[in-house]
């Protein structure tokens, strides 16, 4: 069978690195073509050249894919407007590499990608699915998104049961939605996170050394909650160290990074925050932290709980999303709420404070991921789904 997967690629978080390695594993044993409709993040590019993927890309561009004006309407629309003939070229070249490629699947991860596919007449050609990767909220779902899947859409797979009720609530039907738990590679992590960093460690003799990993600093990922959080600790006579990967996207609002810059200051962290920028060893960086923390404030299913769990590092989060289905408190990690900068502070304390908890803790987690998360399963499941709409659209069932 011959699959295509398609989307704007514009950073490389955590959704298209989770593409990418299903794709790589589908190419195992089918054919698997990766479109992308400007090639414009190079690690994206590169890590699908690195799969041993064939990659085509529909409209060459490095400078301002970007739409942006978040929260701004008219100067969205204003930009929108602007881009309308290149649109129209991607959506002519999707076209007609559609047409070329003659998938049996195609399958996109979001609004945008899935309404160029819906413009290039795919629907009547082959099953289109659509992997949510989001948490799914009303709030989060474009109205028309949710109508092409309740309609046209073939199949929808989450990877997180929490977005599976999600949807079903907001109308799709229950026979269009699978639930495929999330995955990573476990060989490359444990072989990764072995590695050196690629830079020394920035103020490493701090303790504890904690990680907020996101591909993008955005208010929703909860940095505000973790710089006071490192207010509290410092009061509590800690010298902590908070690391901070990842980049602004291209086009983005960058308000919320002054904000934070400003706090910094304000607060006196300027020695215990660092901004590391991309980074393309995570897993290492993983390895060196003391305690992983995702206080955001929405999610789908986060793989680097998985990868922290699987690297034997203790995780805080909050219960967004699905979060829950394996971080357990104090059993597999520990939970916070929203906004809880005290209840993120008292679980890196207990964490460090408290060894026995912290090592049954990592012990646990260990094996509820080995036991769960393990990537046959999740690849069987979506090789299901996808042989399933083939199926359905030839008649056979």
């Amino acid at each position: 069978m011959r699959f295509v997967f398609f989307d704007f690629t514009i950073n490389f978080g955590g959704g298209p690195q989770g593409s990418v390695y299903l794709a790589e594993r589908l190419n195992q044993g089918h054919k698997v073509v990766v479109l992308d409709a400007y090639g414009s993040c190079a690690e994206y590019c590169g890590a699908v050249e690195k799969a041993g993927l064939r990659l085509q890309i529909l409209y060459p561009k490095q400078e301002n894919p970007y739409i942006g004006y978040a929260g701004r309407p008219f100067r969205r629309f204003l930009r929108g407007a602007l881009q309308v003939p290149e649109f129209l070229r991607i959506r002519h070249r999707l076209r007609k590499a559609l047409l070329e490629l003659k998938p049996d699947v195609v399958w996109v991860n979001n609004y945008k990608s899935l309404f160029f596919v819906g413009l290039s007449g795919c629907f009547a050609r082959c099953p289109v699915v659509v992997y949510v990767r989001g948490w799914g909220t009303p709030d989060q779902m474009n109205p028309v998104f949710v109508r092409l899947l309740k309609g046209p859409v073939s199949a929808v797979i989450a990877h997180a049961r929490a977005t599976v009720e999600q949807l079903a609530r907001q109308g799709v039907p229950r026979e269009k939605l699978h639930y495929a738990p999330n995955t990573v590679n476990f060989d490359t992590i444990v072989r990764n996170a072995a590695k050196p960093l690629d830079e020394p460690k920035p103020n490493g003799n701090g303790y504890p050394k904690i990680l907020l990993p996101a591909a993008r600093p955005v208010r929703e990922k909860g940095h505000l909650t973790a710089l006071s959080a490192l207010v509290r600790l410092k009061n509590r006579g800690y010298e902590p160290v908070l690391w901070l990967p990842g980049k602004t996207a291209m086009g983005a609002d960058s308000s919320f990074i002054r904000q934070m810059e400003g706090f910094i200051r304000e607060k006196n962290l300027e020695t215990n925050v660092h901004f590391l920028g991309w980074r393309t060893d995570m897993e290492a960086l993983v390895h060196a932290c003391d305690v992983v923390i995702l206080p955001s404030h929405t999610e789908g299913f986060p793989r680097i709980i998985l990868e922290a769990m699987l690297l034997k590092k203790p995780v805080i989060a909050t219960g967004v999303g699905g979060i829950p289905e394996t971080l357990i408190h104090e059993q597999t990690g520990i939970m916070i709420d929203v906004d809880d900068e005290e209840g993120l502070a008292e679980g890196i304390v207990r964490y460090a404070e408290d060894a026995a908890f912290r090592q049954r803790i990592v012990r646990q987690a260990y094996a509820y991921v080995c036991e769960h998360h393990h990537p046959d399963k999740h690849t069987q499941k979506v090789i299901e789904v996808f042989e399933s709409v083939c199926r359905e659209r030839k008649g056979l069932v």
